[in-house]
């Protein structure tokens, strides 16, 4: 099996899993989702799909952005 094969299954298994996280309020579900972003970018590299690279770097930030600011107050 193809290692880009491997990861274009992998990249949107850990975010799913992530997002699932999150929607539980569970704030690790950030974390989860950066590292899934990794891999989005590992993939993007591998596949020379810099749109996709651009992209998750962005959506890495917005991770990162969020769980620095997530508050369970209010919750």
């Amino acid at each position: 099996m193809n290692f880009v094969l491997i990861l274009s299954f992998v990249a949107p298994a850990i975010t799913g899993l992530g997002l699932w996280f999150i929607g539980n309020k569970k704030k690790y579900g950030f974390l989860v989702g950066i590292a899934a972003e990794l891999v989005w970018i590992l993939l993007g590299l591998f596949s020379e799909a810099y749109g996709l690279i651009f992209w998750s770097l962005i959506f890495t930030f917005l991770y990162l952005r969020n769980y620095l600011r997530w508050s369970k107050k209010g919750v």
